[in-house]
């Protein structure tokens, strides 16, 4: 993972920001305004700048000056690379690097040969003279295409997509849209009815995901209609050469033909110079943070059947771990003596200060911008914070809500009026599997639930039934005969403890019913036990808890939505669950 200081580049939604820079735990925030070092020294005297499209003409042996602002970086490849484009016309390249990369709209000079790519005959500059970083400037222009034109006709050495035509863009940044007519591992095939084909039989172009890190990485479903922006490439197949997309983050994919729920996150896991300098999950062997957040983010698509979608638009690799309210903070060093000795020695106690982390900007990730900006702005309507555990209290609550009217659902509420909306910071710690965040949003359900149908007891259904929501999660243990499909934190056969999603026990249960006939319950039953959600699996008693989660059309005769997924994930929108 390349480290770069995110705090000069521009607040464009979708940036991957891995945060290098000072600690503002330690000495204040990281300097804003610096113009760039020059990385790998600065270009080669004797080389005047020439256009990008008169370079990708010159022979491959002759040393050229190019410049450009900075359109993408795509740390996750092999090698890593950037791109520059010219920011008054067409013309992009790519810019292969080590060290780290320059920060997005920045402007570039590099100097060095064009080589051809022996893999997809992409033309890319390898800075043997280096590279120099400038000011921050205006974004360069995205290029609208439709497929047919999307690649072009050959331009010097850069040559064509196979029955490409029109002006070369290859290495530029580009917006297509179209319908998905294929999702694969690599990503998707979206097309506009051009008559293009991604190389086979489907009709479309790729879209390439592999440069995304995959708790960013963009998703939709066959059949729906996207627009998608990002750099222009091109890929073997059969012999020929063939358009594709490669989006930059998951904000590079708008789905037209569904809701999806923008979050950012913040991954508290800073660098630890004493301990190899290796992140605080690194050093431990914990869970990979952007593993967790796509696994999290895929099982509430599933469950949801395709309602939940959440899209991770921003993600923040904070060097720094978050303040405690009492003004206590642990350095990444700190945190890591205290962990190993905390059998002997109490870790501090108490929450993280939301305050700061939703608006304070000495923290990098709220610059230039805060989060409760962000929020007011409507780029982003979530956020997932992850932290280390911590042995004495986790500082980050499994769900808190802040804004204007902020309630709670399982952790803190915080007035952070400036948001202009309500929204919900979900904490994670990545020492567990997904099963742990996964139950931070059964709790959370659970409250936005209870806010819904007000119950006798928050936390345990009661007998006789006064309401839908009391009736799904009704246990055996409360009325025998009756459960249905229980509580976060209880099957609906657990006999009298937390977490007894093993036992074999067989009890009646109307789950099916649930599953299959709401809103027209008609009673019906069958005997069920641990066999029936996983065996005693954390995560498969979550995804199966959640599966039956109400999700049908309309309005219910008690006059509540009879998809409660609109209440858990769009609770703004309604009178109910705000």
């Amino acid at each position: 993972m390349r480290v770069y200081d995110s705090v000069l580049s521009k607040p464009a939604i979708g940036n991957i920001h891995y945060d290098g820079g000072a600690d503002p735990n330690r000495s204040g925030p990281a300097s804003r305004g610096r113009a760039w070092a020059a990385r790998g020294g600065p270009p080669a005297r004797g080389h005047a700048q020439i256009p990008i499209a008169e370079a990708k003409k010159r022979p491959a042996d002759e040393t050229v000056t190019i410049g450009g602002v900075v359109t993408a970086v795509y740390d996750q490849d092999t090698p890593p690379r950037f791109y520059i484009q010219e920011a008054s016309g067409y013309c992009g390249i790519q810019v292969r690097y080590s060290g780290s990369p320059p920060a997005m709209n920045q402007a570039v000079t590099a100097t060095g040969k064009l080589y051809v790519d022996s893999s997809n005959h992409e033309l890319h500059m390898d800075p043997t003279g280096g590279w120099q970083g400038g000011a921050i400037v205006d974004a360069a222009r995205t290029v609208a295409l439709n497929s047919r034109a999307l690649g072009g006709g050959a331009l010097g050495r850069q040559e064509a997509v196979w029955q490409g035509d029109g002006l070369n863009n290859i290495g530029t940044l580009v917006t297509v849209c179209g319908k998905v007519t294929a999702s694969t591992p690599a990503g998707l095939v979206v097309s506009d009815g051009s008559g293009v084909t991604e190389g086979g039989d489907t009709p479309g172009i790729r879209i390439d995901t592999s440069g995304v890190r995959a708790g960013m990485r963009p998703d939709a479903d066959v059949g729906h209609c996207v627009t998608v922006t990002g750099i222009s490439s091109l890929y073997p197949s059969s012999g020929q050469y063939h358009r594709v997309v490669r989006p930059r983050s998951g904000a590079d994919l708008v789905n037209n033909s569904v809701r999806t729920f923008k979050t950012l996150v913040i991954n508290f896991d800073p660098i630890c110079p004493n301990h190899a300098n290796k992140r605080i999950h690194e050093y431990f062997t914990w869970e990979q943070p952007d593993t967790l957040a796509q696994s999290y983010v895929a099982d509430l698509k599933e469950c949801s059947a395709g309602f939940a979608r959440y899209q991770v638009v921003d993600w923040y690799d904070a060097n720094y771990l978050p303040y405690y309210e009492d003004g206590f903070v642990y350095t990444g060093d700190e945190y890591i003596v205290a962990w190993e000795n905390r059998e002997t020695t109490p870790m501090h106690y108490g929450a993280a200060d939301y305050y700061r982390i939703c608006l304070d900007k000495t923290y990098p990730h709220n610059q230039p911008r805060s989060i409760a900006e962000r929020v007011a702005a409507g780029e982003v309507e979530e956020a997932f914070l992850f932290g280390p555990p911590c042995s004495s209290s986790f500082p980050l609550s499994y769900s808190s809500m802040a804004g204007p009217s902020p309630f709670f659902v399982n952790g803190g509420t915080y007035f952070v009026p400036q948001a202009g909306r309500n929204f919900i910071l979900m904490g994670f710690t990545y020492d567990a599997d997904v099963w742990s965040a996964l139950l931070s949003y059964l709790r959370r359900s659970e409250c936005i639930m209870n806010r819904v149908y007000p119950p006798a007891n928050w936390w345990f259904p009661t007998w006789p039934i006064t309401n839908n929501w009391e009736k799904f999660r009704m246990l055996d243990v409360v009325h025998p005969g009756d459960a249905a499909c229980g509580t976060a934190n209880w099957a609906p056969n657990s006999a009298n403890e937390f977490y007894d999603f093993g036992n074999t026990r067989d009890v009646w249960s109307t789950c099916d019913d649930w599953l299959y006939n709401w809103p027209n319950l008609l009673g019906t039953k069958k005997q069920v036990n641990c066999t029936e959600w996983g065996g005693g699996d954390y995560r498969l008693h979550h995804k199966w808890w959640l599966k039956h989660i109400p999700n049908a059309p309309g309005v219910n005769p008690d006059g509540k939505q009879n998809n409660w997924w609109k209440y858990l994930c769009d609770y703004n929108s309604y009178p109910e669950s705000r």
